[in-house]
């Protein structure tokens, strides 16, 4: 599941490289729905390679092995069970690929808004002001009755 929304983002990234004033924007703006993309598809590849990875077990004591670690310095008394830690790199692989998603969708929400932010800026409209306070006249309770009145 996390391959699939990893590809919708990294799709959608692909198609935020075509809007209308990319070429003319600020160059942070494709620097980050590039890193998006290129993260996103690293998430992509690390969930097929943890499936692959997961699919090699064949009962779910060999999964408990490759996923602790035993620690060197605990002491083994008769009829206590073995104290076993998380082993980190394993917790990396079963985590890794939804950190990179999480990761590539806040990349791509800082794309959008900053896209926006300097387009608003750099009033790519034409008309100006007008043009901006389209949304805020919207927005406002009295607006709809007073364009309505005229």
């Amino acid at each position: 599941m996390t391959a699939v929304a990893a590809a919708l983002v990294a799709s959608v990234a692909i198609t935020t490289l075509q809007l209308q004033y990319m070429p003319t924007i600020h160059w942070i703006v494709p620097a980050l729905c590039t890193a998006t993309i290129i993260i996103a598809l690293l998430s992509v590849y690390n969930s097929f390679v943890l499936h692959e990875y997961l699919t090699g077990f064949a009962c779910a004591g060999d999964f408990r092995t490759a996923f602790t670690y035993q620690s060197p310095t605990t002491t083994q008394q008769e009829g206590e069970e073995e104290r076993r830690l998380p082993c980190y790199k394993a917790t990396m692989k079963l985590w890794g690929p939804n950190d990179l998603l999480e990761l590539a969708i806040l990349l791509y929400v800082a794309t959008i808004c900053t896209y926006w932010g300097m387009a608003w800026r750099m009033n790519l409209q034409g008309s100006g002001v007008r043009s901006r306070n389209v949304c805020f006249h919207l927005l406002q309770p009295g607006s709809v009755i007073l364009a309505n009145d005229q």
